[in-house]
């Protein structure tokens, strides 16, 4: 019988973002990313902080080691948003728009789930022979 893989899940606001990211790296070093870790704690910050800003105030992060690496889900209920990942750096002056593209730049993959009752943001990060 297959073991399930580690999951933590937790609950965040504003106040938690620090504690959010702290929670990420943790899973990333135990998943064995080694210098992986840090863009991906970039690119969930990222989602965390928007899911914070157009997401109702607060948010859901679900963490699962897979054989292979680390995949995050950060969900919120907002009003919902483009199932597309922007592959064009946003225009300098561009008041937006730079938080999904900075972490479709950082993971291996990125899915976005949106609907009316909310958007669920999936990260996936894999080890490397170098990590």
């Amino acid at each position: 019988m297959t073991p399930e893989p580690a999951a933590v899940s937790a609950e965040f606001t504003t106040a938690d973002l620090a504690e959010t990211r702290r929670l990420v790296h943790a899973a990333a070093i135990e998943a064995g990313l080694g210098a992986r870790a840090e863009p991906l704690i970039i690119a969930v910050n990222e989602v965390v902080v928007n899911a914070v800003r157009y997401g109702g105030g607060r948010g859901e992060i679900h963490i699962t080691q897979l054989e292979d690496g680390l995949a995050i889900d950060v969900s919120d209920h907002g009003p919902g948003l483009t199932r597309d990942i922007p592959t064009a750096r946003p225009a300098p002056d561009a008041p937006g728009g730079r938080g999904l593209w900075i972490a479709g730049q950082m993971c291996d993959e990125i899915q976005i789930d949106t609907d009316t009752d909310g958007t669920r943001v999936r990260m996936i990060m894999y080890r490397t022979e170098s990590a």
